[in-house]
C-alpha cells in the first residue's frame, strides 16, 4: 500500500467512526421520542376512560 492509499484508508476510517457516533445518537434520540409518544398515548387513553 502506498502512503497515499494509507492516508485515504485512515481518513475513511475516521469518517466511518464519526458517522457511527452520529448514527448511535440518532438511534438514542428516536428511542426517546418513541417512549415519550407511547407514554403520551397511554396518558391520553387513561384520561378518556377515567373522565367519562
Amino acid at each position: 500500500m502506498t502512503d497515499e492509499q494509507r492516508k485515504m484508508v485512515e481518513k475513511l476510517n475516521e469518517d466511518n467512526k464519526q458517522l457511527n457516533e452520529i448514527n448511535k445518537s440518532q438511534i438514542e434520540a428516536s428511542k426517546a421520542r418513541l417512549v415519550a409518544g407511547i407514554l403520551l398515548v397511554i396518558v391520553l387513553l387513561c384520561m378518556i376512560f377515567f373522565l367519562k
